[in-house]
């Protein structure tokens, strides 16, 4: 099974054995076999949902409990980053005193996880796209 970016190369469909995708395609054209017409989800549009929010790539690619844990980890991760964030700024306003450093120190632990989940989503999501998934 070869994956896009090689060109003149195309998928291989696992029905029927004929080309998904003819020669010097783009990613756009390879949504069904040539020979029997089975359809298979398009790796591109993965991409963009994982860039959407983590997990939704994995999800549109039927592997869903990769996608469902990197949902949640991201999702999990950026709303108790908020959280925090509200209670530094609530205390502030109430004159309390408060560390800018610990401030910066928890803002940036959260921004690094949510990174972490969006890269770890995007790179599963390209391994996979070679990865004939049917509609």
């Amino acid at each position: 099974m070869s994956r896009f970016g090689s060109p003149g190369e195309a998928w291989i469909c696992p029905a029927c054995g004929g080309r998904v995708a003819p020669q010097g395609a783009t990613e756009r054209d390879a949504v069904a076999c040539e020979r029997c017409g089975a359809r298979y989800r398009h790796p591109g549009m993965a991409l963009i949902l994982s860039m959407v929010l983590p997990g939704l790539g994995s999800i549109y690619l039927r592997r869903r409990l990769r996608g469902f844990a990197a949902l949640g980890f991201g999702s999990a991760v950026f709303l108790g980053t908020l959280a925090r964030m509200a209670t530094y700024l609530l205390a502030a306003y109430h004159g309390e005193p408060q560390s800018v450093a610990a401030f910066a120190a928890d803002a940036a632990i959260g921004i690094g996880l949510v990174m972490a989940a969006y890269a770890f989503d995007l790179l599963v999501v390209w391994r996979d796209r070679g990865r004939l998934v049917p509609r």
